[in-house]
């Protein structure tokens, strides 16, 4: 992107659709990184699963939180 980064691109993105979902990504975990209220942040490198948990939650919140207390009650955790 010439003239500007991720970061100024979800803050332009953000202003014109506040309801809008941001999910950033970067391969450099050891700076520091302020997100906007409503931002996600994924590290790289991560696993396809790790992803696909994150977008659905985004996508369909409702859905991702039953998905992960099915889960913990299979894995013994139980749920919230």
């Amino acid at each position: 992107m010439t003239g500007m980064n991720g970061m100024d691109l979800a803050t332009q993105m953000s202003r014109d659709r506040p309801q809008l979902q941001v999910l950033l990504m970067s391969g450099f975990p050891d700076g520091m990184l302020v997100l906007n209220e409503g931002w996600h942040y994924l590290t790289k490198p991560f696993i396809p699963s790790q992803l696909r948990t994150l977008i659905k939650g985004l996508v369909s919140p409702e859905k991702a939180s039953k998905f992960s207390k099915q889960a913990a009650t299979r894995i013994g955790q139980g749920p919230d």
